[in-house]
């Protein structure tokens, strides 16, 4: 939902000059994982619809202490909306996939946005592939904002703008999110290892989603 951004007396902050790659490192990690093909097909159109102007938007306001860790520390969310608009994204995903049959044992720890009702999601799983006993251990990042009809918060299918995609690299950068992201790694890594059919596996996965990247 994109609206017109009222500055705050909190300011954006300076980002970190690792930030950028940081993300990209969890992302890569996360495609293997939760196999985000089908999000691509929509990136192209989704570039050009971000491209034309809105007028009439709402003002959204910054979240006072947004960018400091100590003040929006990563948590472990019970908010009933954010946990089902959870739930929600990844029984679509699931219905869509090819491989997956289900993504269980989630856990949703979000940080506050940089604008307010906007949540930063890190989303721990466990993702059942077919035929393979073992499942995969995954970490998600997803963006939730409420939905620009009904209001409710739901997962955007990508991050709406760059400036939103800086506010993510900063949040994900911070030592709490680390943290997440080498418990998740460790977990993922010993999966891998104790089976080599997941191995396999996920190995055909990551070729076939750098192959579709290739094709966009």
């Amino acid at each position: 939902m994109k609206r017109k951004r009222k500055e705050g007396s909190q300011g954006a902050g300076n980002s970190r000059s690792t930030a950028a790659m940081l993300l990209c490192v969890l992302l890569a990690v996360t495609a293997v994982a939760a196999g985000t093909l089908y999000a691509g097909e929509k990136s192209a159109k989704d570039d050009k619809a971000q491209a034309v102007s809105v007028q009439n938007e709402d003002v959204q306001t910054v979240n006072e202490g947004w960018q400091e860790a100590k003040d929006n520390p990563l948590r472990e969310e019970t908010d009933s909306g954010i946990t089902k608009a959870v739930r929600k994204y990844y029984e679509e995903r699931t219905a869509q996939s090819p491989f997956a049959e289900g993504y269980e044992n989630l856990k949703t720890y979000t940080k506050r946005g940089k604008y307010k009702d906007t949540y930063l999601a890190f989303v721990r799983y466990d993702m059942k592939i077919k035929d393979i006993y073992t499942m995969a251990p995954g970490l998600e990042i997803l963006y939730i904002e409420p939905d620009e009809e009904t209001g409710e918060l739901c997962v955007g299918e990508e991050m709406p703008d760059q400036e939103t995609r800086e506010a993510a690299q900063l949040l994900a950068s911070q030592e709490d999110a680390g943290q997440l992201m080498t418990e998740v790694q460790a977990a993922y890594d010993g999966a891998v290892a104790s089976d080599a059919i997941l191995a396999e596996a996920l190995s055909d996965l990551e070729e076939a989603s750098e192959a579709s990247a290739g094709q966009q």
